[in-house]
């Protein structure tokens, strides 16, 4: 969730477990609770915890049930947001899944999570994760400043599925254990091709359907489906670099900065710059500029398709640069 712009503010929301502190949506419908507490002892770390869960469980059940609600006195939208169908539809699976982020917020924390554990194993079907956040307070010539500092975070629980079968024909018990794959780690929900597809304004569906071929023709199925949209990766060696990132209204751009942190040399570089030059309103007012984020509806549909053929492009080069070491 990093980054990511804030859609709708709650304070004291409303739920069937009692009203949270605050709660945000982001505008790709992630959700994030916060509670904030003084906290005196390790008592009150277990109280704590154990509320913020029941309230990621509360919004599990609940749903949408309030989000909408004009007469809510403590909501407050961003500037240009509206709820739409698409946000609603997102918003809604993240719910469903218990896709959930908390964040307890205190003078002091207690960093033993024993207690926050168990109780994400005993909801093994929501995706929620838990942050525990301390915030200091300092005077400096009678300026309050003030610090946050993470002290702890949950990690991932890898688990099996246990499938019992009994077949009535011939009585017998069948049990089977499975452990996720490597790739399924993490109970994040992420969007079908389709889901994603139909998300798109319909003028750019056949467009990105058209590179997601081109793509998988050049480099086989490297594409990965996120929350939000996808990423199209190359293989050099036995790493996955991802130069093209596409979301449901905007494309990112690869820029000097990402370049350097993949560690791409100038001269391969130099083949994408190439030729975003063929399109003047991508290289000078976003490439030149340092804009990484470019939305849709900002351009034209030639300057789009120029944007996934130069990153085509930039990605062969990766990869033969790599093939020549």
């Amino acid at each position: 969730m990093e980054g990511e712009e804030i859609a709708v503010k709650f304070r004291e929301y409303s739920t069937s477990r009692g009203p949270i502190d605050v709660l945000y949506l982001t505008k790709n419908a992630n959700i994030v609770l916060l509670e904030t507490k003084l906290i005196r002892n390790p008592e009150s770390i277990r109280t704590v915890v154990a509320q913020i869960v029941d309230y990621i469980k509360a919004l599990n059940i609940d749903g949408c049930e309030n989000i909408q609600n004009k007469n809510c006195q403590h909501m407050k939208l961003s500037s240009g947001f509206s709820f739409d169908d698409k946000f609603i539809h997102l918003l809604t699976k993240n719910f469903l899944t218990g896709n959930i982020c908390g964040v307890i917020v205190g003078d002091d924390i207690h960093p033993n999570l024993l207690g926050l554990v168990e109780s994400i194993q005993s909801a093994p079907h929501l995706a929620f994760h838990i942050s525990l956040v301390i915030i200091e307070a300092y005077k400096d010539d009678n300026k309050l400043l003030i610090s946050a500092r993470i002290i702890e975070n949950t990690k991932e629980v890898e688990r099996s599925v246990i499938k019992i079968t009994f077949e009535n024909d011939t009585n017998k018990l069948i049990i089977e254990s499975e452990t996720p794959s490597k790739d399924g780690k993490g109970s994040k929900p992420r969007l079908s091709w389709e889901e994603y597809i139909n998300n798109v304004d319909g003028k750019y569906q056949k467009l990105i359907e058209k590179y997601k071929q081109e793509w998988i023709k050049h480099f086989g199925e490297t594409i990965n489906m996120g929350t939000v949209g996808f990423t199209a990766g190359v293989i050099v060696g036995e790493k996955r670099l991802a130069p093209l990132w596409v979301y449901d209204n905007k494309v990112e751009l690869i820029t000097e900065r990402g370049r350097i942190k993949i560690g791409v040399s100038d001269k391969t570089y130099l083949v994408y710059k190439k030729e975003l030059e063929k399109t003047p309103e991508i290289y000078d007012k976003y490439l030149i500029s340092g804009k990484q984020m470019v939305n849709f509806n900002d351009i034209s549909i030639d300057a789009l398709e120029n944007i996934f053929c130069a990153t085509i492009k930039y990605a062969e080069e990766i990869r033969r640069s790599f093939e020549e070491k």
